[in-house]
């Protein structure tokens, strides 16, 4: 059987371990070590609760930026190709004397 006090502690330490790397935005590293403090407790507190939130908020928020960013560099990309097309157009354009 544990030892309730050495559980405890080693809860405490992994809160703040979490704690840590929730400042140093480590999102899913904070979430385990949250999860194994709420394990050896065998209860989550307001503060526990409030922190795996924002971590799984800034999961989100970062997973909906690489979309955006996705999406942005895709855009780019097309719209590379549509000036490339354009000059090619503009060029056979002045050659006929249309421009």
């Amino acid at each position: 059987m544990t030892d309730p006090a050495a559980s405890s502690e080693l809860s405490q330490q992994y809160y703040r371990e979490g704690f840590e790397l929730l400042k140093l935005e480590h999102f899913v590293e904070s979430l385990e070590k949250f999860g194994k403090s709420a394990e050896l407790r065998n209860k989550t507190t307001p503060d526990m609760y409030r922190n795996q939130g924002w971590c799984l908020f800034r999961l989100a928020e970062q997973d909906a930026f690489v979309l955006e960013w996705k999406s942005a560099e895709e855009k780019f990309q097309q719209a590379k190709r549509f000036y490339g097309l354009c000059l090619i157009h503009m060029g056979r354009c002045r050659r006929r004397g249309w421009w």
